[in-house]
């Protein structure tokens, strides 16, 4: 399925228990606030079962994904469930810019029916910025989730 906004699910199986995933979050997760010069590789929260997590990135990433996780214990170790998605703020300031942008577009396709040509314009630049913000986001999104991932595989497995 395919969403307006990135979003993924990711479920990590793990053979550490779920006490040695909590230790190995908190030891690279900075939860203060004041987060600007840090060496952990996380910015969030760690709790024995869940996490509430952003990924350390270097430069600005508005579109850098939330990752919130909880554990599972299970017979041979434990299972991370994750969802990652994108800060609320931006979730709304993205869904708002394309409810206007969709709305130009209808706009448009409303002037042609009416005999306005100009409305032509205006339906393409509604289609670029669509197109462009879409291309925007996913590739902040998806790339910061991918690094993210990996790194969490390779800590927790």
């Amino acid at each position: 399925m395919i969403h307006l906004l990135p979003y993924l699910e990711e479920r990590i199986n793990s053979e550490k228990s779920p006490e040695d995933i909590y230790m190995i979050l908190r030891s690279v997760t900075n939860s203060r606030k004041d987060v600007l010069f840090t060496n952990e590789e996380f910015i969030g929260q760690v709790y024995p079962l869940g996490f509430s997590i952003y990924p350390k990135v270097n430069g600005r990433n508005s579109f850098r994904p939330k990752l919130t996780g909880n554990v599972v214990e299970n017979d041979g170790g434990s299972t991370i469930n994750i969802i990652l998605q994108m800060h609320i703020v931006t979730r709304v300031f993205l869904l708002i810019w394309f409810g206007m942008v969709c709305f130009s577009f209808l706009c448009g396709i409303l002037a042609v029916f009416t005999g306005d040509l100009e409305g032509g314009t205006l339906i393409l630049k509604s289609l670029g910025f669509i197109i462009f913000g879409q291309i925007l986001m996913r590739c902040g999104f998806y790339g910061s989730a991918g690094k993210a991932l990996k790194r969490l595989r390779e800590l927790l497995c």
